[in-house]
């Protein structure tokens, strides 16, 4: 598949109506959008505070770590085969006080049987952690920035979908009628949305860029408009007003998004099909 612009075919321009339309459905998406960023912000939140509890107390005892007799009672398991989580609880003593410390963390290991002591800090006699947890320091350091970073990427792109989505709402608001410009995009990817439709993904030209957009199609507007069968056509057909030209709505097979009459409907359709013939 190239990424070069698509130009529109002669058949299906000269088709399409001059008149003003209006869009009846931009297939943006909604406040939904926004609540998942702020969904994944908030896990972004949680994975960076039970973090920085976890590490923080480690790095201050590694500084000045003591060995100390205790009773460890807990365990470490292994899941999906790399991913292990210890849950212990500390029980010892200095100089006559008794200290209960329970401690988790999870770091990337192979599973196996695992031996651990407790060490404590030299400074502070209630802070204390397993040997193991400082020999897997900067295991869980890494681990702890990869799941950190992954909540924030995804934070930050639902983000921008939702806004792209507000810009699209914004621009084409309403059923105001105006004049919309046929434009070709070219579908990357085409993933089932359940009980809703189809998200289609497509590339978008725009001054000399391409760009990533993505719309809905419901159920009842079935499939995109494609120009061949989408076997082995990735073009379909969009629309764009004017200063909306990098954000063009996807049209549906049936072309119910657009006002049209069932002349102009099916001028488009004999258009497209003689384009395969």
């Amino acid at each position: 598949m190239t990424s070069a612009p698509h130009a529109v075919p002669t058949a299906l321009a000269a088709a399409f109506p001059t008149r003003t339309l209006s869009l009846r459905n931009t297939g943006a998406g909604g406040i939904g959008g926004l609540l998942l960023s702020l969904v994944f912000t908030a896990a972004t939140i949680a994975v960076a505070w039970a973090g920085i509890s976890s590490l923080a107390p480690d790095f201050v005892i590694r500084a000045n770590a003591v060995p100390v007799d205790a009773r460890i009672d807990g365990s470490c398991s292994t899941r999906k085969l790399i991913f292990t989580d210890c849950d212990v609880t500390m029980d010892y003593e200095v100089d006559g006080v008794a200290y209960s410390v329970e401690r988790s963390f999870f770091f990337i290991g192979t599973g196996g049987n695992y031996e651990a002591s407790v060490v404590r800090s030299g400074k502070d006699p209630s802070q204390a952690t397993l040997d193991l947890a400082l020999d897997k320091l900067w295991n869980r350091v890494g681990l702890a920035l990869f799941f950190l970073a992954f909540c924030a990427l995804l934070g930050v792109g639902t983000l921008l979908d939702w806004r792209r989505g507000a810009k699209a709402r914004s621009r084409y608001r309403g059923r105001d009628r105006r004049r919309l410009t046929p434009v070709i995009v070219r579908i990357t990817r085409v993933q089932v949305i359940k009980r809703k439709g189809h998200r289609y993904d497509y590339a978008v030209h725009h001054r000399g860029k391409a760009r990533r957009r993505w719309l809905v199609l419901g159920n009842e507007e079935g499939h995109a408009f494609f120009l061949g069968h989408p076997s082995n056509d990735d073009r379909a057909l969009a629309v764009y007003a004017q200063g909306a030209e990098d954000l063009p709505i996807l049209l549906d097979e049936g072309l119910t998004r657009l006002d049209l009459s069932n002349d102009e409907r099916a001028a488009l359709f004999a258009a497209r099909e003689s384009l395969t013939a």
